[in-house]
């Protein structure tokens, strides 16, 4: 085998490994691990009504364990609701969003690990602000409610990973350009290394989009006997599957171009 051909067959093989780990990893380091890519992705899920009704029972709960009158849950829920339903929860959530990104991906504090505790405290006093009640019109404290007890989701636990992925997904990206540059430059066959690239994009959507469905069935499984932050990890992690469908869907098409690209090519070098 020609020297020539050799590497630019070892090139594009390089290539298609690199884009097959590119892929996923960088949707990760953009879309999870990125503090404001997770906020994009998770912060319209304030629009959800399983979401709403969560937060709205969180903050009645909270609200009716504070104050020292009977039948408290009965008068606050609907004001609860209505805040949750309103145009000030969005922020709100965005921000509790991003706390929950925070005690993720954020060095773990210097103290002993504890699991994920999120601060409500500004969404229940909006909602008390809005509900104008005569025995309650704001809690004093800090309100902060366990997400997905019994999960093990501890402070920073995923900071290193995070790191790391992010790391990958650049270098893996960088070494996927410069091999296919490379393998088409020197190739005597570029239809053929173009063909390679676009099966190398169709392998890396097909396992991203195996990789959200998995990731879903998964958590689903994990938080099925956790009642506590059930509903919001849920639909977070939907929300993610999908947008990693959705890139998994243009990798896809990326790599199909690629397909017909080389396809066209190989037929006028003929």
């Amino acid at each position: 085998m020609p020297v020539r051909t050799f590497l630019s067959a070892l090139l594009t093989l390089v290539a298609m490994v690199a884009i097959v780990v590119a892929l996923p990893s960088m949707w990760a380091s953009e879309r999870v691990i990125d503090a404001d890519g997770f906020v994009d992705v998770a912060a319209p899920l304030a629009h959800d009504p399983q979401v709403q009704a969560f937060i709205a029972d969180e903050i009645t709960d909270q609200v009716s364990s504070r104050v020292n009158v009977p039948g408290a849950s009965t008068l606050i829920e609907p004001f609860a609701k209505r805040y949750t339903q309103g145009p000030d929860f969005p922020a709100d959530f965005a921000d509790l969003v991003r706390q929950q990104h925070s005690w993720l991906f954020d060095p773990a504090p210097l103290r002993n690990s504890q699991e994920m505790q999120l601060d409500i405290t500004a969404m229940v006093n909006r909602a008390l602000k809005s509900a104008n009640l005569p025995f309650v019109t704001s809690v004093p404290g800090t309100i902060e409610v366990p997400m997905a007890e019994g999960s093990g989701l501890d402070a920073g636990r995923y900071h290193t990973v995070g790191q790391q992925i992010t790391t990958i997904g650049y270098v893996a990206t960088a070494i996927a350009v410069i091999a296919a540059l490379l393998a088409l430059l020197i190739a005597r066959r570029r239809g053929t290394v173009l063909i390679a690239l676009g099966l190398g994009g169709l392998l890396a959507a097909l396992l991203s989009w195996l990789a959200a469905l998995n990731a879903t069935t998964l958590v689903h499984r994990q938080f099925v006997n956790h009642s506590t932050g059930n509903a919001l990890t849920r639909a977070a992690t939907d929300a993610l599957a999908n947008d990693l469908t959705w890139w998994a869907t243009i990798g896809a098409i990326a790599g199909a171009i690629g397909i017909v690209l080389g396809i066209v090519v190989r037929l006028i070098a003929r």
